[in-house]
């Protein structure tokens, strides 16, 4: 197994090909099973001729891709400007798949999750790992990760969706020699390969966590067998001033999802908004459905709680993986500079636990990685899939 990446800011997309293509060959060689392609919107009136360039220059057995708010590869996160990012991989002995759907067959692969052992021509057995790329104005995400895991409840999902643009003409999926207009496309590798995800969510905990012992929808009515308001309160006044002005800016609340696990730590929970609180009927709004007996516990966001959350994410990843290969990064168009006010900040924390490691990928319109064994959109977040080989070749 190796994997490379290269990226180029050439104002023009012949320029750019020409540039990655040569890097790639130079530092990879010829042996190109998969090349996984993200552009800014910067190169969109040329989205059509991309593959065509790729595969005229590389010799690829897969192209899988799409366009970007911003791109990373070769070391660097481009938020501002042309770019273009290939991270190519030689991987012996790995089965590939591509697939292309549109919304209503995501849909009825969700009602009918066996369908997909069809579809794909592969079992659970397989142990297939998935990357996704959805379209944002088309493609009902949650529907297909919650299609996804019941088909395959073992394989690990990871992606993000196609950002660039305001509509479907900046906003492009690539897929083996063209473009596809599709809701999603996926990329299955199974065989000697393993994918190992982090997801790091940005927040870090306060207060103490509470159980949900009444709720409606997602509304917490009661925790603790208390009105969930004055949890609330009861933790907000025990902040110190900074911490109130960050959970005013962003107020998060973690969701622990499988009650009765004890202690949950940092990365356990699901981040979702506060939506609001009813001060008369004593709720809070949160931005998921909650059960009777989950654990609920308020989180903040800013960018030193995002950079500690990130560091304690790869690093724990960094001792579960030990070497890897190569490495795909989604990571939300709300971070990067724009929160740390420096550029390229997540792909450095990677490096400096994952050092020689290849990483490629884009900032999207959201990400999918899972919490806890199931696969969720999330907002504000980065995820990595980070690829090792089983040891067969």
């Amino acid at each position: 197994m190796k994997w490379t990446t290269a990226i180029s800011r050439a104002s023009t997309l012949e320029a750019a090909v020409k540039e990655v293509a040569e890097e790639l060959r130079e530092n990879h060689g010829e042996a190109m099973d998969l090349a996984v392609v993200f552009v800014s919107p910067h190169h969109a009136l040329r989205y059509g001729a991309l593959p065509g360039l790729l595969h005229k220059a590389l010799t690829l057995r897969e192209l899988v891709g799409c366009s970007g708010g911003g791109v990373i590869g070769g070391g660097h996160e481009v938020e501002s400007g042309p770019a273009l990012s290939v991270t190519v991989a030689w991987l012996p002995e790995v089965g590939l798949k591509s697939f292309a759907l549109d919304g209503e067959a995501v849909q009825a692969l969700a009602e009918r999750p066996q369908s997909w052992h069809e579809l794909l021509s592969l079992e659970p057995e397989h142990a297939p790992n998935f990357v996704l790329f959805p379209n944002p104005f088309t493609c009902p995400v949650q529907e297909l990760v919650d299609g996804l895991d019941a088909a395959y409840p073992d394989s690990p999902k990871v992606g993000g969706m196609a950002s660039g643009g305001q509509d479907r003409s900046t906003t492009c999926l690539f897929l083996r020699q063209g473009i596809e207009e599709a809701a999603v496309i996926g990329l299955v590798l199974w065989g000697d390969i393993e994918m190992e995800t982090a997801v790091a969510q940005g927040c870090r905990p306060i207060g103490v966590p509470f159980i949900v012992t009444h709720c409606h929808k997602n509304l917490a009515i009661q925790l603790d067998g208390e009105a969930a308001i004055k949890a609330l309160d009861k933790v907000f006044g025990n902040l110190n001033k900074a911490d109130r002005e960050r959970f005013r800016a962003s107020p998060q609340v973690g969701v622990g999802l499988h009650a009765g696990k004890a202690p949950f730590r940092q990365g356990d929970y699901l981040l979702r908004n506060v939506l609001g609180v009813d001060r008369d009927k004593g709720a809070v709004a949160v931005g998921t459905l909650l059960k009777v007996g989950m654990e609920l516990r308020f989180h903040i966001r800013d960018a030193d709680t995002s950079a500690v959350d990130l560091d304690v994410v790869l690093g724990s990843a960094a001792h579960r993986v030990g070497n890897a290969g190569g490495a795909l990064l989604f990571s939300c168009l709300g971070r990067g500079e724009g929160l740390y006010g420096t550029p390229g900040h997540d792909t450095r924390v990677f490096k400096k636990y994952f050092q020689d490691v290849p990483v490629g990928g884009f900032f999207g319109n959201g990400e999918i990685g899972p919490v806890q064994g199931k696969t969720y959109l999330h907002g504000y977040t980065s995820a990595f899939a980070i690829f090792r080989s089983k040891g067969w070749s």
